[in-house]
């Protein structure tokens, strides 16, 4: 399997167009294309490390030589697209948000709680 076959294989996985992919990934959609066609045959590093820090549940040593799994050991991060912009957004990024809408949630009760003692309810 070439280095585009598995970068095609990736983004099928992740139920992704190659649009979204490389917005993902962060590289145009022409040198995209290009790596999976094979006119592109060798992985530039810095979009290898990308695709490590933006996917850090792929085998970097399975994407870069084939070998192993394409996962490395982790729950696949799932991907969706955002209805409204079309972009993907990943269930990693979702879990953040969610973390901060708790944080912010907690502070909001407190505030409440203490209003209420100070009102005497």
């Amino acid at each position: 399997m070439t280095i585009g076959n598995r970068i095609r294989a990736l983004r099928s996985e992740k139920k992704l167009n190659q649009k979204a992919f490389s917005e993902v990934i962060e590289i145009s959609t022409s040198y995209l294309s290009d790596i999976e066609s094979g006119k592109k045959s060798n992985l530039n590093m810095e979009i290898a490390i990308n695709i490590a820090k933006k996917l850090p549940e792929i085998s970097l040593h399975w994407l870069l030589t084939g070998e192993g799994e394409m996962y490395a050991g982790a729950t696949p991060n799932v991907t969706y697209l955002n209805k409204k912009t079309g972009k993907p957004i990943l269930i990693s990024e979702l879990s953040d948000t969610l973390e901060m809408v708790r944080i912010e949630l907690d502070r909001a009760r407190e505030e409440v709680r203490r209003a209420q003692e100070i009102m005497g309810f």
